[in-house]
């Protein structure tokens, strides 16, 4: 396999799997947009040095990055995320339920507080007819 193809692979993957734009990789790293999109179609060779600062923004080794290894490891991340954004999403949808259960038990209480009222000025108003 050309190794061009292998690590721009793996770089793709990696920032697909942090679920990060082409965009804002490429201005961290401090390259193009079309830079960033030509390694990681495997269409540019990488020096060293721009190989090491992408293997530092994505937490990986320089040897992990040039592995054909890294898309099976990126693939388990890649689910591990979808895990978690899946219970952060649950627990959302719970709180939402929750404060609309609230909010349904704060309109219910308003309505039986104005009932109260009601029942209290009429019973005042009756009062007041038996009295005149």
């Amino acid at each position: 396999m050309d190794i061009k193809k292998l690590v721009g692979g793996n770089i793709k993957t990696l920032r697909e799997n942090k679920l990060l734009k082409q965009s804002v990789v490429a201005k961290a790293l401090n390259l193009s947009d079309q830079s960033l999109s030509l390694i990681e179609n495997g269409r540019t060779n990488v020096d060293l040095e721009k190989l090491h600062r992408i293997a530092d923004y994505f937490g990986v080794s320089l040897a992990e990055l040039c592995s054909p290894g890294m898309q099976v490891s990126a693939t388990v991340e890649k689910h591990e995320m979808s895990a978690k954004l899946l219970k952060v999403l649950e627990l959302f949808t719970q709180t939402v339920n929750r404060s609309f259960t609230d909010y349904e038990l704060l309109s219910h209480t308003q309505k039986i507080i104005d009932q109260q009222e009601t029942l209290f000025r009429l019973i005042a108003e009756g009062r007041e007819q038996r009295v005149n």
